[in-house]
């Protein structure tokens, strides 16, 4: 998963994209990039870390112009330390240049190479840099909208896109609207990002979704909207991990309330798993509302929101890029109140389970500080399955669900018991909002919509 951002005729471009990175921090801390453009000229700068590492005053002044796109990522692939596996990428596009920043995966990227593209050695071992060759390598005499949609209709998966030219920013956002891509008017120009709190950052409360399959054009003609090539595509499939677990708390992703759909959660965990006891707490902080809900929902169990806190100075460990750093993440990133803790009887909920990392050390803290029960709520489906629309999680045997039982992952877990919120009660909340036939929910059931 990544964190993509668009400015065009913004001044000071470059600062008001980095902030807006800033913003949407939690969704990778590997990398961070800006490229920037005065209408001619192209700068940019990336580097190992998070956007506040990897820019200063610095390198931001020698990011001119009043036009940008950013990007955060974190691999989902080996990167090559060879080679510059940082975004935007850069190409030379009809006399002149083109930057892209991609978040999503692409899955037929092999067919891509084969069938599509010339022989030249890739640069790069990200799937982003197929994208920005089929731009650069397609021919004809079309427009510039026409020539990228029709390079875009040979790919396949998931892909949400800022796109800088010399002349404009374009917003592109796949037909499935697999991931999310807001977009808003600031300060006679306008700002595209992931996440609706990076728009509310710079101070931008009113923001609408890029259509799935569009394109969005800014510039001097203001915002023209141009579809995408015919392609084989499912219905839309949103991502449902987006909403359950990914985006931010402030943030609305495909025009839902974070917030609010996770109280909906854990409501209907509550009602599908109730059990006796004395307080309910979350560990934080993308589960905070699910256990708010929770405990709204069994009003004879208060939340004690304070009890389990997350040290901010450290980062999530889901995202960490090894197994060995997501450990040291998970032991340094909780902060406990013992008086809470001591004789009581807790439901400690979660968002997921994904590896195992996480909740076997909270409980342990838990229990040495005199917990007498930990009974474990998760406010989403066992993740049984790969993503290969772009999070982190390749193989089926680094998820533990895949190849353990409920009881089993209690049991290694610590937990006194553990129950997990059904595929249909997910279903049931998503209904609330939006069709369930809209979203992807490959992860829990291995249904993958989109064509590969």
């Amino acid at each position: 998963m990544c964190g993509i951002v668009g400015l065009w005729n913004i001044t000071k471009a470059a600062e008001h994209a980095a902030f807006a990175l800033h913003a949407e921090q939690h969704r990778a801390r590997d990398y961070a990039g800006i490229m920037t453009s005065d209408g001619e000229h192209a700068y940019r700068h990336a580097g190992a870390g998070i956007a506040s590492v990897v820019f200063n005053q610095k390198t931001l002044d020698q990011l001119h112009g009043h036009h940008a796109i950013g990007h955060l990522r974190y691999p989902t692939v080996n990167d090559d330390e060879q080679r510059d596996n940082t975004q935007p990428i850069q190409g030379f596009f009809r006399h002149s240049w083109i930057g892209v920043a991609h978040n999503g995966n692409l899955t037929n990227v092999e067919e891509i190479k084969h069938n599509h593209l010339s022989s030249a050695k890739f640069a790069t071992s990200m799937d982003t840099e197929c994208i920005v060759r089929l731009i650069t390598e397609e021919g004809g005499r079309d427009g510039v909208l026409e020539t990228i949609a029709r390079a875009l209709s040979k790919v396949r998966g998931s892909y949400a896109l800022t796109v800088l030219l010399p002349d404009r920013l374009l917003a592109i956002r796949d037909p499935s609207g697999n991931r999310p891509l807001v977009w808003g008017k600031y300060q006679g120009g306008y700002a595209v990002a992931s996440e609706t709190c990076a728009l509310t950052a710079l101070g931008i409360y009113d923001h609408t979704e890029v259509p799935a399959g569009y394109i969005l054009s800014f510039g001097e003609n203001g915002v023209e909207e141009f579809p995408l090539v015919s392609a084989p595509t499912s219905l839309p499939s949103r991502c449902v991990f987006e909403l359950t677990y990914y985006s931010m708390p402030t943030s609305r992703v495909f025009g839902i309330s974070t917030t609010k759909f996770r109280l909906e959660l854990g409501r209907e965990l509550a009602h599908e798993h109730p059990v006796e006891a004395d307080i309910v707490m979350a560990i934080p902080d993308s589960s905070n509302a699910i256990a708010a809900g929770y405990a709204a929902a069994q009003p004879s169990t208060p939340y004690a929101q304070f009890s389990l806190l997350r040290n901010h100075y450290t980062g999530r460990s889901f995202i960490a890029s090894t197994p060995e750093l997501r450990r040291l993440e998970v032991s340094r990133k909780f902060l406990f109140d013992p008086e809470e803790v001591l004789g009581r009887r807790i439901i400690l909920v979660d968002d997921s389970i994904v590896r195992l990392n996480t909740l076997p050390k909270v409980i342990a803290n838990l229990k040495e500080m005199g917990a007498t029960e930990v009974h474990v709520r998760i406010g989403c489906p066992p993740v049984t399955h790969p993503c290969i629309y772009g999070i982190n999680t390749p193989t089926k045997a680094e998820l533990i669900a895949s190849h353990c039982t409920v009881d089993e992952m209690r049991e290694l877990s610590g937990a006194t018991t553990l129950a997990f919120l059904s595929l249909a009660g997910l279903r049931k909340v998503v209904d609330r909002y939006v069709p369930a036939a809209t979203f992807c929910y490959a992860c829990m059931d291995g249904n993958y919509p989109l064509p590969t």
